[in-house]
């Protein structure tokens, strides 16, 4: 299961499968294409070396609200996700956030934080920096990532991990880390890949 914590309204139709064998076609509202202020994807295909990742795909996530792609393994979840969030560019297509043309802005300035099942944390780094990191890259003031880091620590019950580094923790503690630091940039779209 892939979730994206931007919003959706997109509406599925299991009989016009286009995302190679991914039980439902993601389209926006028929009639002419609104902008809404979240995430729409326009027209968006993936295609490498002769594969077909993504096959038009077309999807308005609507701030605030939630979204899950559901499809077996090679059905092209990962590949929409890594698009969404920047990790790969489309072969052809637009990615809109908030009514701006994001298809080429690197992962790094983009408003889209990822978090993947095998959860990713920096080993010589403590909680604390590993949460920080983020934040720290984007030249926030030092007393605002103190204020930050320790705010989403607390609401993810790790705030006494702060000073450990990631291999001393549970698996379910480093994934909370992943979470807080993916969480720390106040992202305009969440997107979390499980398999459940």
């Amino acid at each position: 299961m892939l979730s994206c914590g931007c919003g959706g309204n997109g509406h599925s139709n299991p009989a016009e499968d286009k995302i190679i064998d991914v039980p439902i076609r993601l389209t926006p509202t028929s009639g002419k294409r609104r902008h809404l202020m979240g995430l729409s994807l326009q027209n968006i295909d993936k295609i490498v070396g002769r594969e077909i990742h993504l096959k038009d795909v077309n999807l308005e996530l609507e701030r605030g609200s939630r979204n899950v792609f559901l499809g077996r393994t090679l059905s092209g979840k990962t590949s929409l996700l890594r698009i969404l969030s920047g990790l790969d560019r489309p072969t052809r297509g637009k990615i809109l956030i908030d009514g701006k043309d994001v298809t080429g802005v690197s992962v790094r300035k983009r408003s889209v934080a990822m978090v993947y099942q095998q959860f990713i944390n920096y080993p010589s780094l403590t909680i604390y920096k590993n949460i920080a990191s983020p934040l720290k890259i984007a030249g926030v003031k030092k007393a605002e990532i103190d204020r930050r880091v320790r705010e989403i620590a607390e609401m993810l019950h790790i705030e006494d991990l702060l000073g450990r580094l990631p291999n001393e923790l549970s698996g379910g503690q480093q994934q909370r880390t992943a979470i807080a630091r993916a969480l720390s940039k106040t992202p305009t779209c969440f997107c979390w890949m499980s398999h459940w």
